[in-house]
C-alpha cells in the first residue's frame, strides 16, 4: 500500500498532501451525478449495458489525514 512507503515523520498539517492525484474528483459530485443516471426511465425489456469497473470511483489526493487514519487502523489491527 502507498501508505508503507512514506517514511517521513507526521507534519502535524492535516491538508499536507504527500501523493498529488490529477484527476481529482468530489465525492459529492459523484455521488448526485450517479443517482441522476440511476432515476432516468429505462424500458425494462430493453437490454442492459455493461457495467463501468470505473463508475463511481473518486479520486483524491494522498494527505496527511488519510495516512494518520491508516496508522491508527493498522495498530488497532495489530492489538
Amino acid at each position: 500500500m502507498e501508505y508503507d512507503h512514506i517514511l517521513k515523520p507526521f507534519t502535524g498539517d492535516s491538508n499536507f498532501i504527500y501523493i498529488k492525484v490529477e484527476n481529482e474528483t468530489d465525492p459529492d459530485i459523484v455521488a448526485n451525478t450517479s443517482k441522476s443516471i440511476a432515476e432516468e426511465e429505462r424500458d425494462p425489456l430493453e437490454d442492459t449495458p455493461p457495467e463501468d469497473p470505473s463508475k463511481g470511483k473518486v479520486y483524491r489526493s494522498l494527505i496527511e489525514e488519510d495516512r494518520l487514519l491508516y496508522v491508527v487502523m493498522a495498530i488497532e489491527n495489530d492489538c
